[in-house]
This record gives structure tokens, sequence and C-alpha cells, in this order.
């Protein structure tokens, strides 16, 4: 269902609002409060952590309830995702805190929201920080007017130039209105788009000098790493698909840092294919001890309850854990938070490399360490490593290793960790503020 015919100074109200009608909107009663966020700091080697500030953003809905507002302002903001990507940037899709400042009846079932929003943003390190940026979003949601805008925005003008398998569904992640030749660059009160002021400001959550907890890791000798790797086609039953190829070069990798394993899954000269789905084996090193246990699975939503399993029983004791494949705009990323099995005082390291997982991944980790940890703060037992842009099959392996290396070597702080990913990335780490190392 679309809206109806705006009259002309209800449009006007929508595009400029002047501010002395936006003094008014604060006080009105209809609001959502903010909830509290706990501190969880931030350190990058390629990026650094912003506040942002909607102060009067709108979005068109047809209905009044305080739930489902939100929920459309929530899908409104999404696409955030793809034009801070134009710039190297996302915003914590789960960290964004809404105010709702009035509903206002614009028609029959119509209603224009007034709203302010507090975002954490990752920005690109070697860019001056702009006071104001001008986010361009659709002035809706509702099924028909989003539908509408995909349809007059999805050429390649206003999407990202990499962009494949372009669906209404996706719209938001590939969206890029910030290109040179995309219409939406021009305000128009036709363009079923609205201009909001995002301000910028420095974090006060920007750590630095901190490394991962070594003396943890090591406080009962030995390092113990479980990988999982995602094949970039699920059904795929070749050695040249992405996922397999960066699984494989893990076991090559690892195999050249630390040379042969004392023991080993494989058996001697035996070589991993796309039918090995898991590989298991011990190292040396001056550290001591090296336990790996690498997974290949066709689709991390889907998986055996014989992994699920194994994965329960590794987390308990693992001290670093990393998944390597596709995010699936967010859903892979929710489905791996929902495993595990973790052991109080169990101090540990995620990654959670695959694109834009900054924006997606939740407190359902988190909350699991808590939930052993009671009287901790939250991140007091977990550092969390995950992308503000997206990642590459080819990096995956480079990038898990920098992990593997930095803990057995002992020496470098996270920043100096992370500056060794692929830039492209933009790997950030959170929860590191508490660390004594």
């Amino acid at each position: 269902m679309g809206f109806p015919f705006l009259l002309a100074e209800q449009l006007q109200f929508l595009r400029k609002m002047k501010s002395i009608l936006l003094f008014l909107l604060c006080t009105t009663a209809s609001a959502t409060s903010f909830e509290e966020v706990p501190t969880i700091q931030f350190d990058s080697g390629h990026s650094i952590a912003l506040n942002g500030k909607i102060e009067f953003g709108t979005i068109l809905v047809e209905t009044n309830s305080s739930e489902e507002i939100e929920s459309s302002i929530r899908q409104q903001l999404r696409y955030t995702v793809g034009q801070l990507n134009g710039m190297s940037g996302v915003a914590d899709l789960n960290r964004i805190l809404i105010q709702v400042k009035e509903i206002q009846p614009v028609g029959h079932r119509s209603y224009l929201v007034i709203y302010s929003a507090d975002l954490f943003v990752a920005w690109p390190r070697e860019l001056k920080i702009p006071g104001k940026l001008t986010l361009i979003l659709p002035e809706s949601t509702e099924y028909d007017s989003e539908v509408k805008f995909y349809q007059n925005f999805s050429s390649p003008e206003c999407v990202d130039d990499q962009t494949h398998d372009l669906s209404f569904d996706v719209f938001w992640y590939y969206y890029r209105p910030n290109k040179s030749k995309c219409p939406l660059r021009h305000p128009s009160p036709k363009n079923g788009a609205v201009y909001l002021d995002l301000e910028l400001s420095l974090s006060s959550e920007n750590t630095s000098g901190k490394s991962p907890e070594y003396k943890k890791v090591w406080e009962d000798g030995r390092l113990i790493v479980t990988a999982i790797f995602g094949k970039n086609e699920a059904d795929s039953q070749t050695d040249d698909d992405a996922g397999v190829w960066s699984y494989l070069r893990m076991h090559h990798d690892l195999l050249k840092y630390y040379g042969e394993p004392i023991k080993s899954s494989l058996e001697p000269g035996e070589s991993p294919t796309h039918k090995t789905s898991e590989i298991e084996m011990q190292f040396s090193s001056e550290s001591g001890p090296v336990f790996v246990h690498l997974f290949l699975v066709d689709h991390i939503r889907y998986t055996t309850e014989r992994f699920k399993r194994r994965y329960n029983e590794l987390t308990r004791t693992s001290d670093f854990i990393a998944y390597a494949g596709h995010s699936g705009l967010g859903a892979n990323i929710r489905a791996l938070a929902k495993m595990g099995s973790f052991r109080k005082g169990q101090y540990q390291i995620f990654l959670v490399n695959g694109c834009d997982t900054f924006a997606y991944v939740d407190d359902a980790l988190v909350d699991a360490h808590l939930r052993v940890n009671p009287l901790n703060s939250p991140y007091k037992f977990i550092d969390l490593i995950t992308n503000a842009m997206p990642a590459f099959f080819y990096s995956n392996s480079r990038s898990v290793m920098n992990v593997v290396k930095a803990l057995t070597e002992r020496t470098l702080t996270y920043r100096e960790i992370l500056e060794r990913f692929d830039r492209h990335q933009r790997a950030v780490v959170i929860g590191e503020e508490d660390n004594e190392d």
C-alpha cells in the first residue's frame, strides 16, 4: 500500500524541518526511551571509532505502533551499510539507539515520524573526520515504497561496482548513493528519499597499545585454535571453490610456519581436499604446544549435529576461535554466535571474518560468556575481531594466521596484528580495553 499525496506544506516540513519546529518536537510524549549500552572500546589498524548522531530523522509509516515504528526505522538505517561502505566505513547496526520524538498523522493510516538516533561508526583511519555527513535513505520502508525505491535506483549508477545477484532484499547492502552519476545526489521531492544530517565526532571508546592477554592464553601451557572455513558455494565439490581453497591454504600456512606436525588426523604425506571436512593437528613452538582444529562447512547455518557437538566441545577450551566465510548479510554470523559452550574463566579471542561483520555481530557471544562469568564486565573474558568492510576468501587464511602467529610469538599489540590483515576489510577489535598485557 502506498502513501497518499502529501500537501505541499507537509512536504516542506518533511524536507526542511526548520529549527523552530524541531524544538517543539522534543516535547512530545510519544517516545522510545534509550537503552543503556555497555562501553565496548575499539581499536584497529585501518579504522577509527566515531560517534554518529541523527538529531532529526524522518520516516513515513503506516502504523502508530511504537514497536513497528522502531522496526521500520531500523530497516531504513540499514541503508547506511551500503552508503558508508562506499566510504570504507560502516555503523554497528546492533548499537543503534533510537528515540521517537513525534508521530504526526499525514493521511489515512499514514504517519510522519520524527526520531533521533545514535550510531557507533567505524571510519577509515586515513580520512579526515567530517563534522557532518548527509545520509540519503528511503523515506519509507513500507513494502510498496521500498520496492519503488529499489526499482528507481538499482541501476549501476547507484550501486557498488562489484554488485552481483542484486535483488530487492539485498539492495541496502550494495547501495551507493554517493556515486558521481547517481541521481540521488541531487535532492528532489519526488525521488522517495530523505536527506538526514549525521553529525560525527571522535569516540572516547578508541584505545591503543592493548594486546591479546598472552599470559591467560598460555596459562595452561598450550594454545588451542579452532578455525571454521565456509565454502563459497555451499554444495561445491571441488578444491577450486574459494572457501575450500582458503581452508586448504590455512593447512599449508600452518605447515609452513610451524613445520611438520607432531600429530595429525591426516595420514603421513596426505594432502587435504574438499572431501576433508575436519583436520586435527598438534605442533610444537617456542611458547609451547599448539593444537589446531580446522573445519570445512558447506553452510554455517545448516551444519551437521556432529559438527555442533564437536564445536561445543572445542569452544570450552579454545583460546582462539575463528570463522571465515560468508556473513549471509548477518544471518550466518547470528547462527554462529548461538553455538558454542563456554567455561568459567576461559579467556577467548573470536575472529568473525566475513563481510561487514562489525555491523552484524550481536550480543550473543558476550552474553554467553556473561552467563558463566556473571560477576564480571561483559568483555572480561572475550575479545572480538570483526570487519568494517567486506572480506575476501583469498585473504581469509592470512587473517586467521596473523592471529595464530601473534598468539605464538606473544609480542604484538592488537593494532599491529590488525595492520597485517588485508587493508580492505578494515578489521577492528572490541572489548580489549581491560586486557592486562
